[in-house]
């Protein structure tokens, strides 16, 4: 809802909220939670934050198509056309 609100930092504060809650839930529950606080920091402006909640969430779920796409998405809008392919594929 925050995020609909364009209230990014609500956003951001519940989803590390859930972040800590997810550690006893397992990796792939956690890997789903850093990239939706990824695609917030996407939102928000603030790549290098979401790159490294990207990056946290391919550590625990190398499959994780919503962090490579959200990479791609980072990418794509810092014109780094090559890594934007490279995570979309």
């Amino acid at each position: 809802i925050y995020s609909a609100q364009k209230n990014w930092d609500l956003a951001i504060q519940n989803s590390s909220k859930a972040i800590q809650i997810n550690h006893d839930w397992g990796t792939l529950s956690l890997a789903q939670a850093y990239s939706n606080r990824c695609s917030i920091y996407i939102e928000k402006g603030d790549y290098e934050q979401a790159i490294s909640d990207c990056e946290q969430a391919i550590k625990l779920d190398p499959n994780s198509a919503l962090a490579f796409a959200n990479l791609g998405i980072i990418y794509t809008d810092k014109r780094m056309y090559e890594q934007a392919i490279e995570n979309h594929n």
